[in-house]
């Protein structure tokens, strides 16, 4: 008997051991796959982060150019009146036309507008003032390879009386070529009068065509070029975004208006509750709680602990007198694997597939039963709609259903005269007075009458049949 327990205790240690291996190896394979989906998650969220915060900045970029673009289409509408549609129609076409975006060219016009008023222009004077600075700009950035923007900056420094920017376009202005300017406009009558601002920036306008008759169209001239074909892309590009920013910038302003009457109230009250003092604050209820937690639950877990520490350790120091009874649950655990689990599986699947069987059937006897009954019922119902129509064709055929053909009064002796609707056999179409003793309703009515007819020399050879 000491031989076959060591035996078994053999076998059991063999058997943990062997299991604690394949556990520690299957430990290493989830750990190295573990590793490698560690890995891969790290680049994916790298790369899902980058994505996401380039979407991100591109959809607060987009709103911010629609946004701008709004301020700037307002802008135009107070300075040009109602010739703003004519600036806005030119400037959606910029991008091509220019390599500008509808933004830049609505600013630029809007700048150089309001030199134009400044010099008594308006209506349509003043949009080709403004567009036509706004397309020479495009001209001289590319006859010189410089941005639209510099171009733009140049020539209204220029306006403004700041002639260095300009030079570098080959455009020389001083007050001497800006009298003789003007006196070839005819703005002033000597080159000895001085000029008014708004008499600048007529002189100024016309020495810088003058000068700049070589850039002139070189934009059109070299769109197929790689400079300006750039120039072209990012502009659409960037007309492309501020479309896509109109179309946000309502959902944004709303979630913005939402955030601010809502939700901002909500934080300021949340805020103000974890910062105010006193037995009912925020701060002194998060405080009982925790007080609670430490003076019940954790006594409570930690007893918890306790309790199982003990019970191991019982364990442990009994473990070479609890070993019969290990082997013994072993044995028991492998014999309902190998036995008793198919048979057990087995029967209940044998089981449920027989009361499965049984509502089955009971379902579709139940069913072929409200079929059977539904005809029944149906079959009642046309017996029934069968013998209304025939009494209903009987009261029409004798006049009960009209009040023109007979009349009945109270119960006893009823007088109906009577008149058919065509004539019959035995009838000539005259009226034939019936004289009905002692109805109580309308079928005894109906009964009467038809023996009458029966017993009448006016019956002719089918008598009442006449009127079935």
């Amino acid at each position: 008997m000491a031989g076959t327990s060591r035996a078994l205790t053999l076998k059991l240690l063999a058997d943990i051991d062997n299991f604690t291996k394949n556990i520690n190896k299957a430990d290493n394979e989830v750990t190295s796959f573990g590793d490698k989906i560690k890995k891969f998650a790290k680049v994916a969220a790298a790369a899902f982060a980058v994505a996401g915060g380039v979407a991100i900045k591109f959809g607060v970029d987009a709103v911010k150019s629609a946004s701008d673009l709004s301020e700037t289409i307002a802008k135009t509408g107070e300075i040009f009146g109602d010739s703003a549609g004519e600036v806005e129609a030119f400037a959606a076409t910029a991008a091509k036309r220019l390599g500008q975006t509808k933004q830049q060219a609505l600013d630029a016009a809007s700048t150089f507008a309001i030199f134009g008023r400044s010099a008594g222009l308006a209506g349509k004077d003043l949009v080709k003032f403004s567009t036509d600075f706004t397309g020479l700009a495009s001209d001289l950035a590319s006859f010189n390879n410089t941005s639209p923007e510099d171009a733009i900056n140049a020539i209204g420094s220029a306006l403004r009386g700041e002639a260095e920017p300009l030079r570098r376009y080959g455009v020389l202005l001083n007050d001497a070529s800006l009298r003789q300017a003007a006196l070839e406009l005819g703005i002033i009558s000597t080159t000895k009068n001085a000029l008014t601002p708004q008499q600048k920036v007529l002189a100024a306008q016309a020495l810088i065509y003058k000068q700049t008759s070589l850039a002139q169209g070189d934009f059109e001239r070299t769109s197929a070029g790689l400079a300006n074909q750039q120039r072209i892309l990012a502009a659409q590009i960037e007309n492309v975004k501020t479309t896509i920013g109109t179309a946000l910038l309502p959902i944004v302003l709303q979630l913005t208006t939402f955030f601010a009457t809502n939700l901002l109230p909500i934080i300021e009250q949340l805020g103000n509750a974890f910062a105010s003092d006193g037995e009912d604050s925020f701060k002194s209820k998060v405080g009982a709680v925790a007080t609670a937690i430490k003076a019940v639950v954790l006594p409570a877990f930690n007893g918890l602990v306790a309790g199982f520490n003990l019970i191991r350790d019982a364990i442990q120091r009994n473990s070479d007198k609890l070993e019969p009874f290990f082997t013994l649950i072993k044995a028991i655990a492998g014999f309902i694997v190998a036995y008793l689990a198919p048979a057990i599986s087995q029967t209940l699947g044998v089981a449920f597939k027989v009361v499965g069987t049984i509502i089955s059937t009971v379902i579709d006897q139940f069913a072929n039963f409200l079929a059977t009954l539904t005809s029944i019922f149906n079959a009642i119902k046309k017996i029934i709609d069968f013998v209304k129509g025939a009494g209903s064709a009987v009261g029409n055929l004798l006049g009960f259903n009209n009040a023109s053909n007979a009349s009945f009064s109270t119960p006893g002796i009823v007088n109906a005269p009577f008149t058919p609707s065509s004539p019959s056999r035995g009838f000539s179409g005259q009226a034939v007075n019936i004289t009905v003793n002692g109805a109580i309703d309308s079928e005894s009515t109906a009964r009467q009458i038809v023996s009458v007819l029966n017993q009448s020399s006016y019956r002719g050879t089918l008598g009442a049949g006449a009127f079935a």
